[in-house]
């Protein structure tokens, strides 16, 4: 492997870390919501969809 693929492996390597981190985050902050929202007299604060904010 030469000096630019394995800059490209790696940035691969972070890119996936990277997301995984980003989706153990948001399953956390759901996680949380979910137990907020015991005894679901309330529905969490978040909704599935498209976030059309960006």
């Amino acid at each position: 492997m030469d000096n630019e693929e394995e800059k490209e492996a790696e940035e691969a390597v972070r890119k996936e870390a990277d997301r995984k981190m980003r989706a153990k985050r948001l399953e956390e902050k759901i996680d949380r919501n979910l137990e907020d929202s015991f005894p679901a007299s309330d529905p969490p604060e978040w909704v599935l969809g498209v976030d059309r904010s960006a």
